[in-house]
């Protein structure tokens, strides 16, 4: 059951002070030792890491990640921590190896593919409010043809519109 790690995901979101039960209820749940050495599976340590600001082992858990998990949805991730640490290497060979991806991909899913990551390469570039192409992305997520949820995709743009400083959108 994810009832402890929801409870507390819950209480961090809703801004609610004290967690200190939900944090111990969600690492009995996650299990300490596998987060503390970053090798639970899954994306919800992801979660509980940022919710921590534990940006460290939250770099750590999704590089590991893209090794057993690799595609646009992993480095999607990697390249809003990287983003958020300030890291331009890393952001800069993360973007590269996205738009690697989607080139390699056929039909409707890599068109998809390519437009989410010309979107991503225009928030990342982007150095005002005018160059956030809003309509573009808009639009993406209207489509369904795509393999990432648009709920995945929003959560991405806006994370890294946020980071970039575009708040307004």
């Amino acid at each position: 059951s994810s009832s402890g790690l929801n409870w507390y995901l819950w209480r961090r979101r809703s801004g609610n002070s004290d967690v200190t039960e939900a944090r111990e209820l969600a690492l009995r749940q996650l299990g300490a030792k596998e987060l503390q050495e970053c090798s639970s599976s899954g994306w919800w340590p992801l979660a509980y890491y940022l919710m921590e600001s534990d940006s460290k082992r939250a770099l750590k858990l999704t590089k590991l990640r893209i090794k057993s998990e690799p595609g646009l949805y992993s480095e999607s991730h990697l390249l809003a921590l990287a983003l958020e640490e300030e890291n331009e290497s890393l952001a800069d060979q993360t973007l590269a190896r996205m738009k690697k991806l989607a080139k390699g991909k056929d039909s409707a899913e890599g068109d998809w593919n390519s437009q989410y990551v010309e979107a991503i390469d225009a928030i990342v570039n982007a150095k005002s409010n005018d160059e956030i192409p809003k309509d573009f992305l808009d639009e993406l997520l209207k489509d369904y043809s795509a393999t990432m949820g648009w709920y995945d995709a929003s959560y991405f743009f806006s994370r890294i519109l946020q980071t970039k400083g575009f708040v307004e959108y």
